[in-house]
């Protein structure tokens, strides 16, 4: 019997291991060239960081760095949507295995050629593969039409390929009033403008959906989603099959794997797993 919580541990360290977890975020919306952002005490080593930026046009995003020295890479090209957005652009970022150093983590995001407003999202996660973890996106844009209350953004399906990944979301309105889709959590608010996410268990063809809360007609919509592969995913061989979209257009990045302990349990990190195991082990077997 002494070794029964032993053998508890060992099964919470299976389970906890990959499971992504949304641990932090924060925004900035600034009539400025230059806009910067501070995620509180988070940024733990090991975690993945995901960044949703807009701004106007013609001006271009010229840098996106934080305080660590991460890379943050393109989840696919910026565009812009239509009508009321045809002078907005659009785009997805994300770091994995983020570095440690410096708290809080502090990102900025400099542009050129009159981008004089610039919203930026930054949410950071636990148990994302650190490396090559963007499986697939989507980028849709258009107009909202009359019919149900409240009236749906559809953003088409995003094609997972792996068991439990994660399912980041940033849309963004003319009108500026966002609600989450059905199966979503909503996690920032940027000046109406919405980031969300899920996580999806099993691989599948999931709708990427948000409300706009005005339940209007003719209201201008972009949203730009990723799918990423948890870590469990991505140590076990996993990957999916053959090139993603992401893949295709030459976004993904592999960044050095960064196995930290003192991650710990919230993390989930792979370090944290392996010594947890190691340690059950240890005392089982005595």
């Amino acid at each position: 019997m002494k070794r029964l919580p032993w053998l508890l541990l060992l099964v919470a360290c299976a389970s906890r291991a990959g499971q992504i977890q949304f641990v932090d975020g924060a925004q900035n919306s600034t009539p400025s060239p230059t806009t910067i952002v501070r995620l509180g005490d988070g940024g733990a080593p090991g975690d993945t960081v995901v960044v949703g930026l807009t701004w106007q046009t013609p001006g271009t995003i010229t840098s996106l760095t934080d305080n660590r020295g991460d890379t943050y890479v393109p989840v696919s090209t910026a565009t812009s949507g239509v009508v009321g957005l045809s002078t907005w652009s659009q785009q997805l970022f994300y770091a994995a295995g983020i570095d440690a150093g410096a708290v809080p983590l502090t990102l900025t995001c400099a542009s050129v050629n009159e981008a004089t407003y610039i919203e930026m999202v930054v949410a950071e996660y636990a148990g994302v593969a650190p490396q090559q973890p963007l499986d697939a996106f989507v980028d849709e844009f258009g107009v909202t039409t009359a019919g149900g209350t409240p009236t749906v953004i559809d953003g088409g399906e995003l094609q997972t390929r792996s068991a439990d990944e994660l399912l980041a979301v940033w849309t963004v309105t003319d009108l500026g009033a966002t609600g989450p889709g059905a199966g979503y959590t909503a996690r920032i608010s940027a000046a109406g403008d919405l980031f969300e996410d899920r996580f999806q268990a099993a691989a599948a063809a999931t709708a990427v959906s948000n409300t706009d809360t005005y339940n209007a007609s003719g209201v201008s919509w972009h949203i730009v989603a990723a799918a990423f592969r948890s870590s469990l995913s991505a140590d076990a061989g996993t990957d999916a099959g053959g090139p993603s979209p992401a893949a295709d257009a030459g976004q993904t990045s592999a960044l050095p794997l960064i196995a930290n302990i003192g991650c710990g349990c919230q993390s989930g990190g792979v370090g944290f797993t392996l010594a947890c195991f190691a340690l059950a082990l240890l005392r089982f077997a005595r």
